[in-house]
């Protein structure tokens, strides 16, 4: 690592540091990845089982979810539909306060490069998702945990090879997202108008695109996007097994894979604009 480049990751540690607006939004990722992966889920089981009418498979799936030992699988799931909204945020955040702050240009008038500046930003970005995600997978172990004691059923160690690779497939998920939102914060130069273009990407074109492709039969394209790759890489790891017409059995682990090479050139492709942004236009 140059010097320039430590440099931008100390400066950009100590902003992170100090910002509670980033830590409060961490904080936030975590009640709801509790309060939905578990609690809703929860909610969602004991009204299956009390239902006479209800699809013993559904019910049986819910229960695997509070089973400790397939944490590894229970893990896969968290990301896509809890933690990527918010990983676009903190990215946005962590790289566009600096222009809510109106502090940007001085920065990168001051001296240091600017390239320097923003790969030191994107890496504390990396920093803070990857405590955050490991957080979220932490939280809720402990409230699938508890669950089990509730209803009296086996507590054992997860495999912990299995429950590794889910954890860094979701902590690739969110370094993916957040790295989107980091580049969406250097091209609009807002951390406001990076948020909100990609709450909209993420909540509705990007829904509707997966779709419009599944109606014409080009799935794969569908699988190209963030979203799509996200879905695939947490359904491969044995995610939503409560789901009906559960897709765990339709990506194998090879289609798992390879949303995981999509979801790598995604975040490259983002820290690369990025970079290449700030280098080549006017501050």
């Amino acid at each position: 690592m140059s010097g320039a480049l430590r440099w931008g990751l100390k400066a950009a540690w100590f902003d992170v540091a100090r910002c509670r607006q980033i830590w409060v939004t961490v904080g936030i990722w975590l009640v709801l990845s509790v309060g939905f992966g578990v609690g809703m889920t929860y909610a969602l089981y004991r009204s299956a089982a009390g239902d006479p009418n209800a699809d013993p498979a559904l019910v049986d799936g819910l229960r695997h979810t509070f089973l400790l030992g397939e944490f590894d699988a229970t893990a896969g799931g968290l990301m896509p539909f809890w933690g990527a909204g918010i990983a676009l945020a903190l990215g946005a955040s962590v790289v566009g306060s600096q222009y809510g702050k109106r502090t940007v240009t001085l920065i990168y008038a001051a001296g240091p490069p600017r390239v320097a500046v923003l790969g030191g930003q994107l890496l504390a970005l990396v920093g803070v998702l990857v405590v955050a995600a490991t957080g979220a997978l932490g939280v809720n172990a402990l409230g699938v945990t508890a669950v089990s004691l509730v209803q009296g059923w086996p507590v054992t160690a997860p495999p912990l090879g299995a429950t590794a690779i889910s954890w860094a497939a979701g902590v690739l998920t969110a370094v993916a997202y957040g790295l989107v939102g980091a580049a969406l914060a250097v091209a609009t130069r807002s951390e406001m108008r990076a948020l909100g273009l990609g709450l909209v990407w993420l909540l509705g074109v990007e829904t509707v695109l997966i779709k419009v492709c599944e109606s014409l039969g080009w799935d794969w394209l569908g699988q190209l996007t963030l979203g799509g790759a996200a879905s695939n890489l947490a359904v491969a790891r044995g995610a939503y097994p409560w789901w009906p017409n559960s897709l765990t059995d339709q990506v194998s682990a090879a289609q798992g894979a390879g949303a995981a090479v999509v979801l790598a050139v995604w975040a490259t492709l983002a820290a690369a604009s990025a970079l290449w942004l700030i280098r080549t236009r006017d501050i």
